[in-house]
């Protein structure tokens, strides 16, 4: 992601956040996902994170793997994969 369009991505990031948080609550718990299909701006979503947990708000960060074998994109079988690696992550995160 180039550096300037990365500033600006950061910057709508976190004021959506900021913008959600004040909509919700405080308490409520955000979590920034990056991939499976591109993972070239994980950087910056982790930086929004990291932004955003020392503003106060509770945001945790998920980066998908895939395996993906048609043009990038999960199947059936992967997008179940996908969907035990967030349950996991969001068990963890919640203490469930």
């Amino acid at each position: 992601m180039p550096s300037s369009l990365g500033a600006a991505f950061r910057a709508a990031y976190l004021d959506l956040l900021l913008a959600a948080a004040a909509a919700y609550g405080n308490g409520t718990r955000f979590v920034l996902t990056c991939g499976p299909l591109r993972t070239d701006y994980c950087g910056a979503v982790d930086d929004v994170v990291g932004q955003a947990v020392g503003l106060g708000l509770q945001v945790h960060s998920l980066q998908l793997q895939s395996t993906a074998s048609c043009c990038a994109h999960p199947d059936a079988v992967e997008f179940a994969e996908l969907g035990a690696q967030a349950t996991a992550a969001i068990r963890s995160m919640l203490a469930w």
